[in-house]
């Protein structure tokens, strides 16, 4: 899709909002990466409370052995009495997803990423406020960055911000933790979104207004402090993944700070995985290559290069093909939506000259 029909392009200054993003309204209108990792979200949600089980005798004596006197162990008598109460059911799918660090060390990676998608199914706000953040700032972050780029983005953050968490486990010398929720990656899309846009306001509570800068700087010290706690060899634990939101929250800074473009990263892997198949099956190629040279000599068949071919293919993968320009002109459209022409530094104004100069060169 073309710069130029963006639809951040097509809409005045963002102002005060209680949260939406450029071109909000029906769900129909979402970018498909918000809408449907809304969806994935409330669908997981909906299989952690109903797909579930009974807790194990095993459980109970892990879960409440540890908190006996020295010497103490629970008795059989004990479990029959635990059991007999109402005894919260344990979710078979937050068993598979959730994050937990012994479990990620022994090689279930996959969890750095499903943990995302899972949430306390016994306290809704969790759930509630992850997917309004993620409602508010990625819908108009995935409209500036591409539903592509967006989407790698997140993914990557929850990744990152899953990492962090493990290797503080891995630091400190307190007990392998587990942790589940979107916070992480939630809070990488809140860092980008108010780099871009400091001075946005949201309504906490849906009453009091705050820039959205504050609001950031205000996690940013609420999830350092635990942090630099567990660090010094305090034992301190409020149930919070302090460490995933720092960790989401320094992804989105620095991907702005070194202009990442995470699909790139991902296109190049896929590139080089492929280079290695082609040598892997190098002699066959070299086999295959020779039949086809006869059969072409039987045939008569000639491969003339059409006029013009190269510079045709070059045009369409340069120019404004580039995505990290496509990026930046992006940031500096939005900024001259917002601000006016008046607020453009030199730098960004030469940057779109580049890209007009680019832009003008494909065409032609």
């Amino acid at each position: 899709m073309g710069i130029y029909n963006r639809d951040y392009m097509k809409n005045g200054n963002s102002g005060s909002r209680w949260g939406g993003g450029y071109g909000g309204g029906r769900a129909s209108e979402w970018p498909p990466v918000v809408k449907w990792l809304l969806i994935a979200n409330i669908v997981v949600f909906l299989f952690q409370i109903f797909i579930t089980r009974d807790i194990s005798r095993e459980e109970i004596v892990q879960q409440w052995g540890g908190d006996l006197p020295a010497g103490e162990t629970i008795t059989d008598e004990n479990i029959s009495e635990i059991l007999s109460l109402r005894m919260p059911r344990v979710s078979i799918v937050e068993e598979w997803f959730k994050l937990s660090s012994e479990k990620v060390i022994h090689g279930q990676v996959w969890r750095m990423f499903t943990s995302a998608f899972c949430h306390d199914r016994y306290w809704v706000w969790h759930i509630l406020v992850n997917m309004l953040f993620l409602v508010w700032f990625g819908k108009t972050l995935e409209r500036m960055y591409g539903s592509r780029e967006f989407l790698f983005f997140y993914l990557v953050a929850a990744f990152v911000a899953s990492a962090a968490f493990v290797g503080l486990d891995l630091v400190t010398s307190g007990p392998l933790g587990t942790a589940i929720g979107a916070s992480g990656a939630v809070m990488a899309v809140t860092m980008l979104y108010a780099i871009h846009f400091p001075r946005d306001k949201i309504h906490v509570f849906l009453i009091i207004p705050i820039e959205i800068r504050w609001l950031v700087l205000f996690y940013v010290i609420f999830d350092l402090h635990p942090v630099l706690l567990a660090l010094s060899g305090d034992d301190f634990s409020d149930g919070v993944a302090h460490s995933a939101h720092l960790g989401g929250l320094l992804f989105g800074f620095l991907y702005w700070k070194f202009g990442w473009h995470v699909s790139d990263w991902w296109d190049s892997g896929a590139r080089l995985l492929q280079s290695g198949k082609q040598k892997g099956s190098g002699k066959n190629k070299a086999k295959d290559g020779r039949r086809s040279t006869s059969r072409g000599r039987r045939q008569g068949r000639k491969v003339i290069p059409m006029p013009g071919a190269g510079r045709a293919a070059s045009a369409s993968t340069g120019g404004l093909g580039d995505a990290k320009l496509a990026a930046e002109v992006d940031r500096i459209l939005q900024k001259l939506s917002n601000h006016g022409n008046e607020s453009l530094t030199e730098a960004e104004r030469q940057t779109l000259v580049k890209a007009s100069e680019r832009l003008k060169g494909d065409v032609g």
